[in-house]
């Protein structure tokens, strides 16, 4: 994803700042955007809405030198999805339209919609 389009989708830097401030010290966020969770089948024909969406972060965890997917609630700041991301998973992940992402699991595909028109702020 482009540097360009990537902003659209984006998380306000205070929303970041609440999650860092309750995660470990050995993990950081590198990213976060606003996004929905979606699972399709082991084909990658079917894909059902979850109805989670939220803040989407890539997290580093030093201590486990692993790397985790998490979805965060946007206004509680709960955690609704975690995902740990082995040494290949990357490799695995596509891009498949704009602002869709798959990643390929053991028993079929995760796929985040990256939302653009979401408001943070009640």
């Amino acid at each position: 994803m482009s540097k360009d389009a990537s902003s659209k989708y984006s998380v306000p830097s205070i929303k970041i700042k609440r999650i860092v401030s309750f995660l470990p010290d050995n993990q950081e966020v590198n990213s976060a955007y606003k996004a929905r969770l979606f699972t399709g089948d082991i084909n990658g024909i079917t894909w059902l809405d979850s109805g989670l969406d939220g803040i989407l972060c890539y997290i580093s965890d030093f201590q486990l030198k692993s790397f985790f997917i998490v979805l965060y609630d946007m206004y509680t700041f709960e955690t609704l999805f975690k995902y740990e991301l082995y040494q290949d998973s990357y490799k695995k992940a596509l891009i498949c339209a704009d602002g869709f992402l798959t990643l390929e699991v053991e028993y079929g595909f995760l796929g985040f919609l990256f939302l653009q028109d979401v408001c943070l702020y009640h």
